[in-house]
């Protein structure tokens, strides 16, 4: 994974996404976006930051479904 690649959360994680969005009374996350930034380096690119999202997430969370050339 790395910045530019278009990504989405993996089947297995979107309805958990979901229900804890539902629980917090906020609307779901996205579930695709573009990897704006890798953060901290010391982290070897385990949380990303997306485009879209207002805080960055473990990237176990997202697979890549298209690379950046």
């Amino acid at each position: 994974m790395k910045v530019g690649d278009l990504v989405r959360v993996k089947p297995e994680h979107q309805e958990t996404f979901e229900e804890i969005a539902s629980v917090r009374g906020e609307e779901p996350c996205q579930m695709t976006g573009l990897v704006e930034r890798l953060e901290d380096p010391r982290s070897n690119g385990e949380y990303v930051k997306l485009h879209n999202r207002p805080y960055a997430a473990y990237a176990g969370y997202f697979e890549v479904i298209s690379e950046v050339s």
